[in-house]
């Protein structure tokens, strides 16, 4: 059982979207907790506050 032609196209069309937002966002993530790793290597000594703000970003 194949999809209608019209169905068909539109739904490449969405699963392409999907997957370019879904490596975009797991691009922003990495980023994001690459920054989180270097900022608590490199400020091991800043008060309990400030980490748990950039954790909680």
């Amino acid at each position: 059982m194949s999809l209608p032609p019209a169905l068909h196209k539109q739904f490449t069309a969405t699963v392409g979207a999907w997957i370019i937002g879904s490596m975009t966002s797991t691009g922003l993530l990495g980023i994001s907790t690459l920054q989180s790793w270097i900022y608590y290597s490199r400020f091991p000594r800043d008060p309990p506050i400030l980490k748990a703000l950039v954790r909680i970003k």
